[in-house]
């Protein structure tokens, strides 16, 4: 016979132990009996390989775009070398033609030679293209020297000829030639502050000259490169003013700089 006190003590141990119990009943996991186990971790590798594809997926594409990119680059490479290649060129034909008509001038000739040059005349008059005034035979031999290192492919050599000549002989007529020279030395190259100094040099100092309108418009090229639209947008009005060729250019780049700020 259990006597009251061994029920109490029974009862005592079970009170004693019953927040343990309860406390492991609370922290045993919670197992979703709908969805059998291997359901549920084949949906979890499901979903982990479906972010794995994804990202792979990204990568390919970045990898492509990297490629593409790449390759315009490359094709942008060789467009501004081919750009310069063939303004190089014009150039030297310029320069070739300068010559030509320098020594001609040299010899007498006082009055517009014609030459057939192969390239677009400078005149936006006419076919014809007015020889380079002379003054002084050394300011004239500077000039010939710049003109023959252009030819030859010698820059550093023709810019030194042409600033000697700049700082020696500031009012001589020819002056404006080197300043028209070294600025297109420079434009070639892409530097443009270099360029605008140049060409601003005849266009400020010397606006009754042959190459004066194509100055003006060389010079608001420049001012587009150096994101100065408005300065540009002036000059090539008044390039508009100019008649020939060199109104056709400028009023077809206003046209474009117009179309580009809608």
């Amino acid at each position: 016979m259990i006597t009251t006190r061994t029920t109490s003590a029974y009862v005592g141990v079970v009170f004693l132990f019953l927040p343990f119990l309860t406390s492991a009943v609370a922290q045993a996991p919670v197992l979703d009996l709908s969805v059998p186990a291997t359901q549920a971790q084949q949906r979890a590798d499901q979903e982990q390989e479906q972010e794995r594809s994804a990202t792979v997926a990204l990568y390919l594409d970045i990898q492509t775009l990297r490629v593409e990119i790449s390759e315009l680059r490359g094709l942008v490479e060789e467009l501004t070398y081919e750009i310069q290649r063939l303004q190089s060129r014009q150039s030297t034909d310029y320069a070739n033609l300068d010559s030509r008509i320098l020594q001609l001038s040299s010899g007498g000739i006082s009055e517009p030679v014609a030459v057939d040059s192969g390239v677009e005349p400078e005149d936006t008059s006419a076919s014809t293209i007015v020889a380079p005034q002379i003054d002084n035979e050394s300011a004239a031999d500077l000039y010939s020297e710049g003109l023959s290192s252009l030819r030859n492919g010698d820059r550093e050599g023709a810019l030194a000829s042409f600033g000697e000549l700049i700082s020696s002989y500031p009012t001589d007529p020819v002056v404006a030639d080197a300043y028209y020279w070294v600025g297109e030395t420079h434009w070639i190259a892409g530097e443009n502050e270099e360029a605008r100094e140049a060409y601003a040099g005849l266009v400020n100092g010397f606006p009754g000259h042959r190459k004066y309108g194509d100055a003006v418009y060389k010079l608001a090229r420049v001012y587009l490169n150096l994101s100065d639209p408005d300065q540009a947008i002036v000059l090539l009005q008044e390039a508009q003013q100019l008649g020939g060729d060199i109104s056709a250019r400028a009023s077809e780049l206003l046209e474009e700089i117009s179309q580009a700020q809608i």
